[in-house]
């Protein structure tokens, strides 16, 4: 069996796949590329001509290249959305399609806490005035003193569940709209549904 990953940005060289694959003889090629810059449907091909699986990032996955792959069997995509394969293409194909659905969930809340944070304490305006050497009070408008401050959240699957996780220490008052979570889920997050 042949596992060809299409695109990976990271530095690491596929340590996890090769711990995971290799024991199995399994065998795993990569093709790391920028952020960004993603191979073309072509290169695709001609890279995973003769793989069992793929796995990528960005990729785009159409139906011409579901076509030109003969021993595809399994697509497996290293993000929570799979919106860039060709999903009715690999379903007339019997090729399984994989998602990983918690993929940066930690990340991506850590990453709307800090900008949250940045916007309510307004910490680029006053980084800006300090390297223009103003150290006034006046410089950007007022900013709140944090007393019963609301965070509003559209959605609450799970970034927003992690989110609000991380910004119960600010004593938030937090309120979330999702027509597929009750109540019940949300009360644990210190959260009201509206």
């Amino acid at each position: 069996m042949k596992v060809v990953v299409i695109d990976h940005p990271w530095e690491e060289e596929l340590t996890v796949e090769h711990q995971s694959l290799d024991p199995e003889g399994i065998e795993i090629m990569g093709n790391r590329t920028e952020i960004g810059v993603l191979p073309s449907e072509d290169e695709i091909i001609t890279m995973a001509k003769d793989a069992d699986a793929i796995e990528l990032y960005d990729s785009p996955i159409t139906r011409q290249i579901i076509k030109a792959l003969p021993k595809l069997r399994l697509i497996v995509c290293q993000s929570v959305g799979y919106d860039h394969i060709d999903l009715q293409a690999a379903k007339e194909r019997h090729i399984y399609v994989a998602n990983c659905p918690d993929y940066c969930t930690e990340e991506v809340a850590t990453h709307a806490a800090a900008m949250l944070l940045a916007c309510w304490r307004k910490i680029k305006l006053q980084d800006i005035a300090v390297h223009q050497g103003k150290w006034n009070l006046h410089v950007c408008p007022p900013m709140r003193r944090g007393n019963n401050p609301v965070l509003g959240i559209i959605g609450f699957g799970r970034i927003a569940r992690a989110l609000a996780r991380k910004m119960r220490g600010f004593d938030m008052k937090m309120i979330a709209h999702d027509p597929y979570v009750s109540q019940a889920q949300a009360a644990p997050y210190g959260v009201k549904l509206v």
